[in-house]
C-alpha cells in the first residue's frame, strides 16, 4: 500500500506541529501549510490525498479553502477542525465538501480514526 499524503493546514505553528509530527508516527506522510494560499500551492505541486485543517485563518478561511480545494482536485478528502464552530459553519463546510468537521481541541486518536474512515469512504466511491 503506498503512503497517505495528508497537508495539515493551520496558521497556529504549535497545533500544526503537534498534529504533523502524530500523523508522522502514524505512518503518514505529511506536508504543512500556515495559510490557504501556501496549502493550495501544495495542493498543486503534491500529490495530497487528504487536508486537514482549521477553519480560522488569515487572508482565505477554511470555508473557501474547502471551496478552492474541491474545484481544484474533487477527490481530495478533507478534515476541519475549529474553535468557534457552530451549526450554521459546519452545515456550510459539509455542503462545501468537508468529509468531517471536529470541535477543536480534538482528540488526536479521534483524528486519525476520522482519516482512517476517509480514505475508506474514498476508496469504496473509486
Amino acid at each position: 500500500m503506498e503512503e497517505k499524503k495528508i497537508l495539515i493546514t493551520d496558521d497556529d505553528r504549535q497545533t500544526r506541529e503537534l498534529v504533523s509530527n502524530f500523523l508522522e508516527y502514524k505512518g503518514y506522510r505529511v506536508f504543512q501549510a500556515c495559510d490557504a494560499m501556501e496549502a493550495l500551492e501544495k495542493i498543486e505541486t503534491e500529490d495530497i490525498d487528504l487536508v486537514v485543517t482549521d477553519v480560522m485563518m488569515p487572508k482565505i478561511n477554511g470555508l473557501e479553502f474547502i471551496k478552492r480545494v474541491k474545484a481544484l482536485r474533487p477527490e481530495i478528502i478533507a478534515i476541519v477542525y475549529s474553535a468557534f464552530g457552530n451549526s450554521v459553519m459546519t452545515s456550510n463546510l459539509l455542503k462545501a465538501g468537508a468529509f468531517f468537521y471536529l470541535d477543536k481541541p480534538f482528540d488526536l486518536e479521534e483524528l486519525d480514526s476520522l482519516i482512517q474512515r476517509g480514505f475508506e469512504h474514498f476508496n469504496l466511491q473509486s
